[in-house]
This record gives C-alpha cells, structure tokens and sequence, in this order.
C-alpha cells in the first residue's frame, strides 16, 4: 500500500462583479484549480477546509461545491442555480457554517474538519473546479476569501 501524500491547495476567487452579495448569490466564477490531484483522473480526500475571510470579524457561511469540468453556473454576485444537465459534474459540497468561524480584530477563519469527501477527476486533467454560495449577507472584494482545502491522496 502506497502512503497518503498529505497536501494543502490554496484557492482564492475572483470577484468580478465584488460587492455587496445577498444569501444564495454564487461568490466569484467557478475556479479551475490545476492540479489539484496527484494525477490525471486521480482521487482525493478533503479532510479539511479552511476559509480565511478579510472581509470582517464576523464569517458567513458559505458553500463550496466540486465539480469533474467546468460549470456553466451564473456568474459572480448572482443567484446560484443550477440546471439538471449540470449535476453529473457535481462531486460534492461542504457547507460552512457561521459557528465554523473564529473571528479576530480585522477578519476571520472558519475551519471544517473531519470531513472525509473523496474527489475524483476527470480521466485526462488532474484539475477541479470550485464554486461559492454566500449564504448570508457580506461585501466582499476581490482577495478576501481564500479557501484552503487539507487532501490526502495516493
């Protein structure tokens, strides 16, 4: 048995339209995270999800889906939805709850952990692709979220 390679990806999205968001709008564009597996058409296991927020001392709970290509959801700071066609690209989803945050004196950190959600990709690409759903009401620029996901993988 091969050991677990232990890794942290860093993501932090583009807010095109940044703002204020309202609970439900999709933050930023869907993120192609290149290499996110060891491998093309690897797997990985998300043991863990920090989300550090420079917006304010107080965090908001979020959604972060996973996808094997690239959606075609709205674009940033709109009212996510998705239609049927898109659900075979889904590959899960974390929600992060406002009691996840810690806050401190000029933002927060929200922590998730134990979450055991296994990724796969697509058979040519080791990448993944991530979106976000507020599920409050914060004003947010371009920088002030960055999503940390802890993997394992083999």
């Amino acid at each position: 048995m091969q050991p677990k390679i232990i890794d942290v990806v860093e993501v932090t999205p583009v807010m095109a339209n940044a703002g204020l968001y309202s609970s439900g709008d999709q933050v930023g564009a869907p993120i192609e995270v290149p290499n996110f597996m060891l491998s093309e058409g690897g797997q990985a296991n998300v043991v863990s999800l920090t989300v550090v927020d420079k917006s304010a001392a107080t965090g908001v709970a979020l959604d972060v889906w996973f996808y094997n290509a690239m959606p075609t959801t709205v674009a940033d700071n709109v009212a996510f939805s998705m239609v049927d066609a898109e659900l075979s690209k889904v590959l899960g989803h974390i929600k992060v709850a406002s009691t996840d945050y810690s806050s401190e004196a000029l933002g927060c950190l929200g922590c998730v952990r134990n979450i055991n959600l296994i990724l796969e990709a697509a058979a040519k690409t080791k990448s993944l692709w991530v979106s976000l759903v507020t599920r409050g009401g914060p004003t947010y620029a371009t920088g002030d979220i960055t999503l940390k996901f802890g993997l394992q993988q083999k």
